[in-house]
């Protein structure tokens, strides 16, 4: 997945029409499923792995949110 309202969630559906889709439901707020063993190369999905991650841990509760490390 990607980083919602991330430019790049707009980039993988062009770039990889055959590996990225919006996500049913969610998709409106830039979140799309992207393939693994695709076209789309592995350092791409660990960056869209990563800010996924990112986006929602920030939006957790602050008391709920991992200890930074």
């Amino acid at each position: 997945m990607t980083v919602p309202e991330s430019p790049r969630t707009d980039e993988w559906l062009a770039r990889f029409p055959e590996d990225a889709s919006a996500t049913g439901y969610i998709g409106r707020y830039g979140w799309n499923t992207l393939r693994i063993d695709s076209a789309i190369p592995d350092e791409e999905l660990i960056e869209a792995v990563d800010g996924s991650y990112r986006a929602v841990v920030a939006k957790l509760p602050k008391r709920d949110r991992p200890a930074a490390g």
